[in-house]
């Protein structure tokens, strides 16, 4: 049937069906673990636009590095160092009570959420605007509500540069200042 000028057809068709993307094929591991953590999926879309904003907005390398860090969950949790190092404490750093998650280390211990809600107030002054209280902003930058651009810029800023204060004292029990 595929004989002629065409010979290779069937090559043809089967190399186009291998690049062709299929939104399941997009998602990675770091995605799941994040809607995990969340309680809800992150859009495909929202992705997409972490990465569009990270590549046009934010200049400075130190602040791209932070975001592809947070993305893939670069930093080394303590669940993690444990099955590293058999001996190591698996107990939080800052909190000192619970497992140290990675999600636990940035986000719910309750050392860290104080450390956040001072933040948040902090920009809520600083932008004149009320920020939402969500992991997915402080964490990704992925904002559910409209802001004005400009707002959403400083926003985005600040909060990359707070991640990175918060990752140079990573494995330790203090927290950065939250003083001006």
């Amino acid at each position: 049937i595929l004989l002629g000028q065409d010979k290779n057809m069937i090559s043809k068709l089967y190399n186009y069906l291998l690049e062709f993307e299929l939104v399941e094929e997009i998602v990675k591991g770091p995605m799941i673990v994040w809607a995990r953590n969340f309680g809800y999926n992150i859009q495909l879309e929202e992705w997409e636009e972490i990465w569009q904003r990270n590549l046009s907005i934010i200049k400075l390398v130190s602040y791209k590095e932070n975001l592809y860090k947070m993305i893939y969950r670069w930093h080394l949790a303590l669940l993690r160092l444990t099955k590293i190092y058999p001996t190591a404490n698996p107990t939080c750093w800052k909190c000192k009570t619970n497992h140290g998650t990675f999600y636990h280390l940035w986000w719910t211990c309750l050392v860290i959420k104080n450390f956040w809600i001072k933040i948040k107030t902090w920009l809520e002054e600083i932008t004149q605007v009320g920020l939402e209280w969500k992991p997915e902003l402080y964490l990704l930058g992925i904002f559910r509500k409209d802001y004005p651009p400009k707002i959403k810029y400083l926003i985005i800023h600040i909060l990359t540069a707070i991640r990175i204060s918060l990752a140079q004292v990573w494995k330790s029990p203090n927290i950065p200042s939250t003083q001006l």
